[in-house]
């Protein structure tokens, strides 16, 4: 949770992060942290519970991969019992391996898409 004070977002406009914000917020994660509890050991497993969890994330961030590790990446992500938002990212770069190497995808796509078989 980000301190008390003056900030800037990226457009300019300056705000400023009050006492009673931070500790609303504060609330607010307490009672997420005792959702996700209840809802663990009611049985629920630890991915799914923690959709109620307050998370930040970056807005921006640069892949690099080449085709080696990309196949490997989709080997360990591109799977049925994958988390949910790493299952979209991989449907979201498929269409760019496609036309990269149409050949090498067409043949991953028949022999190892979602058989989470590990890449050499």
């Amino acid at each position: 949770m980000r301190p008390v004070g003056d900030y800037t977002n990226r457009k300019g406009k300056k705000y400023y992060y009050s006492p009673e914000q931070r500790q609303a917020d504060l609330d607010w994660c307490l009672e997420a942290v005792k959702r996700y509890q209840i809802d663990f050991e009611g049985g629920m497993s630890e991915e799914h519970a923690r959709g109620k969890l307050p998370f930040d994330y970056r807005q921006h961030f640069v892949v690099s991969l080449n085709l080696r590790t990309l196949l490997h990446f989709l080997d360990l992500r591109f799977k049925k019992d994958a988390q949910l938002e790493i299952q979209k990212l991989c449907e979201l770069m498929w269409p760019h391996l496609e036309t990269w190497v149409p050949e090498v995808a067409a043949w991953y796509q028949t022999t190892r898409m979602g058989k989470a078989r590990l890449s050499p």
